[in-house]
């Protein structure tokens, strides 16, 4: 099958080069054959020896504006970021995901904190899931955050109309989020 890949965005498709797991692959549920499983399994399945991660360093120019590049390398660290394989590596959360989510344990908007209101079962008070996404500009987030985040925004404005929610915003608003992982949601 043939893809314009300058249409994409006109495509039925779920992504161009498929980081998700095996379980997510729309191609692999079709035709269930082992050969259309993401690029990844295939990666790590035809080459064993190779450690089971990928690392993936997206890239800001100096103005914190645009994009300017960035790296993904599979079963090593980028040099520049090397010191990373000392650090802890937090598990998928909770373990049964077939997504990249993991534990959320803080939010912070203006050098405020935001408390955390979980819908996942089991999670710990005060916390909630993430779901770390480098496929999509969109940020699913619980209204309760996205309140938090744009009400921080000096001039938003806050809109409630047949049942729906919707936020203002001035183009060159801003706010600082800080986000803070490192803990273990119990299995379900």
């Amino acid at each position: 099958m043939f893809v314009n890949v300058d249409k994409t965005y006109q495509q039925d498709n779920d992504g161009i080069l498929g980081l998700g797991f095996t379980s997510l692959s729309m191609i692999e549920k079709k035709i269930r054959k082992k050969a259309a499983r993401p690029v990844m399994a295939n990666i790590f399945e035809q080459n064993p020896s190779t450690p089971n991660f990928m690392a993936l360093a997206l890239e800001r120019t100096t103005d914190n504006e645009n994009t300017s590049g960035g790296a993904i390398t599979i079963g090593e660290y980028d040099p520049q970021f090397k010191d990373v394989s000392g650090t802890p590596k937090y598990p998928i959360a909770p373990s049964t995901s077939s997504r990249w989510t993991i534990a959320l344990s803080g939010m912070q908007v203006n050098g405020h904190d935001v408390t955390l209101k979980s819908k996942v079962k089991g999670a710990k008070k005060g916390t909630a899931i993430s779901l770390i996404d480098s496929g999509t500009s969109l940020a699913y987030i619980p209204s309760d955050a996205v309140d938090a985040i744009y009400g921080a925004i000096s001039g938003s404005v806050h809109i409630q109309t047949n049942g729906q929610n919707f936020w203002i915003v001035p183009c060159l608003g801003q706010a600082n989020l800080s986000f803070s992982f490192g803990f273990v949601i119990p299995d379900f």
